[in-house]
């Protein structure tokens, strides 16, 4: 069930309205009623998957119970590596193990032999890297004394199925979320107010900016073997447009619905594209994988607290890793490689006027949208071909139809966003005006209802 599509309004009014008005102030029998919409909202894609969710609740509950009754160090060991081991075995099968096949076979051949242990025809449950990282943070978590267990187990798997933020994020962790389903449910009509403004906001990012963008992107992705260098870094920067507002756009989504529902989600982007540096873009995109992987990775092999070559290394582990996370392709892969290079040139110290100066910050938005040519591309041979003819042979022509329409959606877009930078979201404008908010609003609804995308297109990060 896609968060633009006329099914997830009918959805979500239905389950705020039983929600508010019908087991109001009866706590248990409320996310009794959140856990089977979650279940329902899953099995709204592929109704069979649950039991792989099931799986790994079962799982890491039973983990959190016996890492808080043990005391030994040694059975404690044994029963976190028992339920990393189990959740990430399944994320293994899904989305990795034809990755794995594939490669084991071609490297066989490279060297003269024969391998072949056989290609899995699964589909990747949705979200599956989502809620499995979700799920390990909580068994992190209870393992270093920062969570208790959780004894209720429908509240622990609504903790793991919570639908706003179940397939695409963000990433949460047990002391924000599981904390907030064991209190009591209390309407804060300024939550909710804000809620329908992030649930605006993203609407406009994904339908109005993202899916417009998708268009023309993959009508140059189609016809990659002619496009000229102009086209490809016309599509490489609409693709840069098109992911930041369909990914944050449902991260926006998803906090509006939750707040809604009167539960707080963190926050997962923090304005990406006005940074001066690609480290300083990855403290504002993604922020629930980044500091999921600071937390649980980095910091653990020693993070910046170790000798310059050694933070490096963790910097390249760290970013390798996040890159995998993303795709079974080697294009992911070298994707984070590059990334964790420009992270590691911040290392360098530069001169304090260029580190502030403005210009940083198109420079470091053109360095993203060449990194993200490697993301979007189906091969690293296409990447590599598009790269090469957008920066060193340069192609002559020009086949695409440039849409003012769009340009003046997509700058009126950032200025939004320039403009309330210091805000929440970019469309935190409850200390406007009346007069101004309200023409505001009307604008965007104006523009949702005249110049939507439809029919509703799937969300980029679903596929993670």
């Amino acid at each position: 069930m896609l968060f633009n599509s006329f099914n997830y309004l009918v959805f979500f009014v239905l389950v705020w309205l039983v929600f508010w008005f019908v087991i109001k102030d009866r706590q248990k029998l409320q996310q009794a009623f959140l856990l089977l919409v979650s279940c329902y909202f899953y099995m709204f894609f592929i109704p069979k998957y649950i039991v792989i969710l099931a799986l790994t609740i079962v799982v890491d509950y039973w983990a959190g119970h016996a890492l808080e009754q043990s005391q030994n160090v040694h059975k404690r060991k044994v029963i976190l590596v028992t339920s990393v081991f189990v959740t990430c075995a399944i994320l293994f099968v899904f989305k990795y193990y034809n990755f794995f096949s594939e490669n084991i076979s071609h490297l066989a051949g490279y060297f003269g032999g024969e391998c072949s242990i056989g290609i899995l025809k699964w589909a990747l449950p949705i979200g599956l890297s989502f809620h499995t990282f979700q799920s390990l943070s909580y068994v992190f978590e209870v393992y270093y004394g920062r969570q208790k267990a959780e004894r209720n187990f429908l509240t622990y798997s609504l903790y793991v199925m919570y639908f706003p933020q179940l397939v695409a994020g963000p990433i949460e962790r047990p002391g924000n979320l599981l904390n907030q389903l064991n209190q009591p449910f209390i309407f804060k009509p300024q939550m909710a107010s804000d809620g329908m403004r992030l649930i605006l906001w993203g609407l406009f990012k994904k339908v109005v900016i993202a899916d417009a963008c998708a268009k023309i992107v993959n009508f140059t992705y189609l016809g990659m073997d002619t496009a000229s260098t102009i086209d490809l870094w016309y599509a490489a920067v609409l693709f840069s447009i098109q992911i930041y507002g369909d990914f944050s756009g449902y991260s926006d989504i998803a906090r509006g619905s939750s707040q809604l529902l009167g539960i707080q989600l963190i926050t997962n982007f923090n304005f990406p594209y006005f940074s001066r540096s690609i480290s300083e873009f990855w403290s504002r995109w993604h922020t629930s994988l980044s500091t999921w992987f600071r937390d649980y990775v980095y910091i653990p092999l020693g993070g910046n607290r170790v000798t310059r070559m050694k933070q490096i290394r963790n910097v390249l582990i760290v970013f390798v890793l996040s890159g995998f996370w993303h795709g079974a392709q080697w294009t992911f892969i070298w994707w984070g490689f590059f990334n964790a290079l420009f992270v590691i040139f911040s290392f360098v110290k530069l001169p304090a006027y260029l580190g502030k100066n403005w210009l940083m910050i198109p420079i470091t938005f053109l360095i993203t949208t060449c990194l993200w040519v490697l993301f979007r591309a189906e091969n690293m041979h296409q990447a590599i071909t598009q790269l090469d003819t957008m920066l060193v042979h340069f192609k002559g022509g020009n086949g695409i139809e440039y849409n003012l329409k769009l340009w003046l959606m997509i700058i009126s877009f950032f200025a939004m966003e320039w403009l309330l930078r210091k805000r929440s979201f970019g469309l935190d404008i409850e200390h406007w005006p009346s007069a101004a908010r309200y023409s505001t609003y009307t604008i965007v609804f104006f523009v949702l209802f005249f110049m939507a995308v439809y029919p509703a297109n799937q969300f980029i990060y679903f596929q993670f």
